[in-house]
């Protein structure tokens, strides 16, 4: 399957669009850019492709951690963690923690 023309040039165009997100710091459209190319190049038997989608999709995830781990860590055990919803919406940004009672 290598060496489809149309294929390579989704990957490539997807790729360049997280990029883009990437100088941005638009981790999320990254993620889900490289994320979509992945499946692609995976899909087409692309390795060579498939190994340079790794190195972006790396960077933003690592970001992304980053931020969270930045921003706090909240953790939450026991009778707690019945409630996620409502945790979820209370910690709008950082790392959540949920353990066992």
């Amino acid at each position: 399957m290598i060496g489809m023309p149309d294929t390579a040039a989704r990957i490539d165009m997807l790729m360049e669009q997280a990029s883009l997100a990437l100088v941005d710091t638009d981790y999320l459209t990254c993620e889900r850019l490289c994320e979509q190319a992945l499946r692609l190049a995976r899909e087409a038997e692309d390795f060579d492709r498939y190994a340079r989608i790794l190195m972006p999709l790396q960077e933003c995830r690592r970001q992304r951690r980053q931020i969270a781990a930045d921003a706090g860590v909240a953790i939450f055990t026991g009778e707690q963690t019945d409630e996620i919803g409502a945790i979820l919406k209370s910690q709008s940004t950082g790392c959540i923690l949920l353990t066992d009672p």
